[in-house]
């Protein structure tokens, strides 16, 4: 998901969509802000793909795993 689609329009028109029907997310502005600065980093040379997709796939992961803890926790406490 991330450089190789950098240069890709509908990628950025797709980011800029998410973000504009998502302003509050902070998670998904994250993501963005951490997808634009890698690919510039990776225009620029000053990391290989490799590296920059490691990165945004673990923090993605990351992400990804605290929101679903969040809402199992929410489920939980709701079902008190």
């Amino acid at each position: 998901m991330l450089p190789e689609t950098c240069r890709d329009e509908a990628s950025r028109a797709d980011w800029d969509t998410r973000v504009a029907q998502h302003p509050t997310d902070a998670e998904l502005q994250t993501l963005h802000a951490l997808w634009l600065g890698l690919c510039v980093k990776v225009e620029r040379g000053d990391m290989a793909l490799e590296e920059a997709s490691t990165i945004f796939e673990k923090v993605r992961g990351t992400l990804v795993r605290n929101r679903l803890e969040e809402r199992q926790d929410k489920a939980e406490s709701s079902a008190l």
